[in-house]
Parts: structure tokens; sequence; C-alpha cells
């Protein structure tokens, strides 16, 4: 090994030589061009002013469970889930345009015209398959189970970081990181809404508007099967996110009803045709 001063002068030279050159591509085109390899030997970042959509699904607390639990019966929990989400984001119909794995969870970008009717089904889908399947498989095993999801829609900035052989994608835009921060205000809506058992979908503002305006009114107002008058009722309740200095906006949007079991792949269906 070298001595210490040769390998700090050479470690500062290239890093000098990166931040010189240091670009920004704005026309990402499609998301496949984040695995180019040749992105490794540039500083060239992609990014502009092109909007996507990020869908992150994440278990709930699972520091708490990894303190409690065995690390045998938590990897199995990690596989169980993790293994699901990456399955699901790459079903046909709501197939991702790129999956990551984040810890104990996953996320997927989705682009195109119908990139935010993609992300909104794959969320409820995998919160239906996450109540009815994974949930029970644990609760075997004295696990009390809960995931929560987000969704937003916002400018990009990647670039992959590393050799040929360790490397990974770095985001430093706004995209994926507002939309685990969205996902963090789940401990605040429980604990404002202490009834809530189910596992929490968050949107944001944007989010909420484009499935109002878009007409998708399946994924805006319930059946209607569960209330007294037999009228449909708003899925979604209000997050004041006022003073939330990390959340772009002053309000956001959780998924506090659900449609009925008859219901749910009657509206799925319909929002999925449109």
């Amino acid at each position: 090994m070298e001595n210490l001063e040769t390998i700090f002068s050479e470690f500062k030279k290239q890093s000098d030589l990166r931040f010189d050159s240091f670009t920004i591509e704005e026309d990402i085109g499609d998301l496949s061009k984040i695995q180019d390899e040749a992105y490794l030997e540039s500083s060239t970042w992609l990014g502009g002013d092109e909007q996507f959509v990020c869908l992150a699904i994440d278990l709930d607390r699972s520091s708490i469970l990894s303190a409690r639990k065995q690390v045998k019966t938590m990897a199995k929990l990690y596989e169980y889930f993790t293994e699901n989400i990456v399955d699901m984001l790459n079903l046909e119909e709501i197939k991702a345009d790129y999956v990551d794995i984040k810890g104990d969870g996953v996320f997927g970008i989705y682009q195109g015209e119908n990139a935010t009717k993609r992300a909104f089904i794959a969320s409820i889908t995998f919160r239906t398959f996450f109540e009815n399947v994974i949930k029970p498989k644990f609760k075997t095993l004295d696990i009390d189970l809960n995931c929560k999801a987000a969704i937003c829609r916002d400018k990009i900035l990647v670039k992959r970081i590393g050799t040929r052989k360790y490397n990974n994608e770095v985001w430093a835009g706004r995209l994926v990181n507002n939309t685990y921060k969205l996902m963090k205000l789940s401990d605040r809506i429980k604990k404002l809404n202490p009834s809530i058992k189910q596992s929490l979908l968050i949107v944001s503002d944007e989010i909420h508007t484009y499935l109002h305006d878009h007409h998708y009114d399946h994924a805006i107002m319930s059946c209607g099967c569960q209330t007294l008058d037999g009228k449909p009722q708003s899925l979604w309740s209000v997050v004041d996110t006022t003073g939330e200095e990390d959340i772009s906006g002053n309000k956001a949007y959780h998924l506090s009803h659900i449609w009925c079991v008859n219901c749910g792949d009657e509206y799925l269906s319909a929002i999925l045709n449109r």
C-alpha cells in the first residue's frame, strides 16, 4: 500500500476532475439509460424538467421488529415481503420502468402518460395482497405487521456511482427523497387516528389532484357499500403538512377508506381500463 500522502493526492486529483467536468443530461428519454455503464466513466447526471412518478413501499417500524425478533425470523420476513413487492412491480400492466431495493423495502419509478395510474394500481394491488396474504402469514409467528407506501411525482437527478464491479444508482433529485418523506408521515397519521389499523398509502397533493382531474372517479370515491346511506364517500383524508420543511406543498392525502371486497376487483378494472 502506498503512503497516505500519495493516495490522498491521487484521490484529490480524480475528484477534482469529476467536479470540474460535472454536467447534467436533460434529455433522459428512457429510464433504461440509467443502467448504461458509460455513465460510470463520466460525471454526467441524468435529470431535467421531465417529471416521473415514484412508488415506494416499506415495512412499518421494521427496526422495532428487528430488535424483538430473531435474525432468522427477520430474514424470512424481509425476503417474503421484499420479493413480493419486486414481483408485483414487474406485472405487465403495472410494471415499473425502474425498480430498486432500499433496505427492507422497494421503490419503483414510472414514466410516460399513464405513470400515475400504473403506480396507483400497483400500490393498491400490493396493499391488498399484503393485508390478505403477507400479514396473516406472519401472524402465526406473533408478528403484527403493517406496511406503508407513498406516491410522488417530481423531477429526477440520478447517476450510477462506483466502479464497473461495484456501483449503484444515487438519486440526488427530489423525486425519491420526497416520496420517502411522504411515507414518514405514517407515524403522525396513525398517532392522530389510532383507529387506523391497516397499511397506509400516502400521496402528494399533485398525485391526488391528477387522479381527480383525470376523472379516475373510482380512485377518488368508494363504492358506497359500507356507508349507512349507500352513497359513495371520499377514499382520502387530508394531511396538513404546513411547516413540514422536508415536504413540498401544504398538504398530502392518505387512503382512509377502501372499496368493499365485492367491488374491489371491479373498481380496479375500471381504473385500469380508462
